[in-house]
């Protein structure tokens, strides 16, 4: 009796220890595979044109100094690429926006003294400059008054005289060493306030697109893009019936206006993190731009602030695709206590600028994008220099959690090791131990609420796909 019973209980048992393995197995590999990131080399995505911030137009009270050049604008600090400046139609309307002497004495356009000498000292740095204008002249406003609001005359008349302001100061700069990279003929074109800024149409954007594009070429300026329209939001506040540029849809989608258009911009005061690329008509060789997004809320240089940066910037690369993305200002002016700048009046650098710099200091214009997948609640992004030879991985880990490993799988383009650069509550963007790649893949345990880029060099004959 005893001897007939033992066959089913082994047989039972067996299957007991069968299914309790089988059940291990399968949490282990539920683990895995989400904490496991695959970069796919081969499927290149947008190219990066940069990151970068405005000067301060206040920026006459205390210019930027040459260490605060190379803090922001070299690969020893935070390696940004990109300064947006401003202009003015003339001297006069610019100094009743400023103060008296500070504006340079030209016929035409014009601009802030120090702002000239911080694109110099851009382009000293390897950076491009591009500008914007607030207001066009009193005179083609229908307010008259050049210091606040109102909207834009469009006539040919109006029309011409502009983009001839425009070609103007593009020669200008030219000639003082700074070959703007784009023209933003209307910063916020839908925002009527209190300071220098006018509404304009869509409609008169795409009617003056080809005034501004038919003054360059007379000029002979080949070089400098046509930027439109810089919209306060990246997406319309009301977004199933709109397109996602309103004030960029007429142009382009006018074949023969969307032509002329180099850069498609808008900026981010909805502080949506996007979910996908904007939706624009006849988008070919274009690219496209976030070019101004802050905060008014009192200056936090926290890390907390530094990861909705972290997310914000990751979204737009990876969601949105943009080809830039630039913070508001780079530091304050006499009065700026708030999150607008990257630096406070004491000189105390806000986190969120390490943040970004995670980006900014190692993927350089001319880069690429390429695809990831991620199995869990990392962002990564991963991107790979244009003579393929160069890789950069950035992983923002906004989990309050403790340290947990992730397996990165990056295939036998990556050699060697990838160094980490990290940023944290306590660690502004530092280099930590190298780590080595193993068969294709590489561990490492992502601290809590921090940023992390991965730097390493690539095998070019291992990548393809551009």
């Amino acid at each position: 009796m005893i001897g007939e019973q033992r066959v089913p209980n082994q047989r039972w048992a067996r299957f007991v220890a069968a299914v309790l393995a089988m059940a291990l197995l399968l949490g282990a590999c539920g683990r895995s595979d989400s904490r496991v990131v695959t970069i796919q080399w081969s499927s290149a995505q947008q190219t990066i044109d940069g990151f970068g911030a405005a000067s301060n137009e206040t920026a006459f009270v205390r210019p930027l100094s040459d260490r605060e050049m190379d803090f922001f604008y070299t690969t020893s600090g935070l390696g940004f690429s990109l300064l947006r400046i401003r202009d003015y139609p003339s001297k006069a309307e610019c100094e009743s926006d400023t103060a008296v002497d500070v504006c340079v004495s030209i016929p035409g356009a014009t601009l802030l003294a120090t702002d000239l000498k911080a694109a110099q000292m851009a382009v000293m740095r390897g950076a491009r400059v591009w500008s914007s204008q607030w207001s066009p002249p009193a005179v083609m406003k229908t307010n008259g008054d050049f210091m606040k609001g109102g909207a834009l005359i469009g006539n040919a008349g109006n029309y011409t005289a502009l983009a001839g302001l425009f070609a103007g100061f593009v020669a200008y700069m030219a000639s003082q060493g700074v070959p703007l990279l784009a023209l933003s003929p209307q910063n916020e074109p839908d925002m009527s306030m209190w300071y220098p800024s006018a509404t304009w149409t869509p409609r008169q954007i795409h009617d003056f697109v080809p005034y501004l594009d038919a003054a360059f070429r007379s000029s002979g300026i080949t070089t400098t893009k046509i930027l439109i329209a810089e919209q306060s939001h990246w997406e319309p506040r009301f977004r199933l019936w709109r397109p996602s540029f309103q004030y960029a849809a007429d142009a382009m989608s006018d074949p023969a206006v969307a032509s002329r258009v180099g850069i498609l911009a808008a900026h981010n005061y909805d502080q949506r993190e996007p979910s996908s690329p904007p939706k624009i008509p006849n988008l070919t060789s274009q690219h496209v731009w976030q070019t101004e997004v802050s905060t008014p809320d009192p200056f936090d240089s926290g890390m907390a602030n530094a990861l909705m940066w972290a997310r914000r910037v990751h979204y737009f690369l990876s969601a949105a695709r943009v080809n830039a993305f630039h913070h508001w200002y780079l530091t304050p002016g006499p009065n700026n206590r708030d999150n607008q700048t990257l630096v406070d009046s004491n000189g105390r650098v806000a986190l969120r600028a390490y943040a970004i710099a995670n980006w900014s200091r190692f993927v350089r214009p001319g880069w690429h994008a390429v695809a990831v997948r991620s199995r869990g609640p990392l962002l990564v992004t991963a991107f790979q220099s244009e003579t393929r030879s160069n890789a950069a991985i950035v992983a923002v880990n906004d989990q309050p959690a403790a340290a947990v490993g992730w397996r990165f799988e990056v295939g036998s383009a990556v050699t060697g090791s990838v160094t980490p650069w990290l940023t944290s509550t306590d660690s502004t963007l530092k280099a930590q131990p190298p780590v080595p790649v193993v068969d294709g893949a590489f561990s490492y345990s992502l601290p809590p609420r921090a940023v992390v880029t991965f730097v390493g060099r690539l095998d070019s004959r291992e990548t393809t796909g551009r």
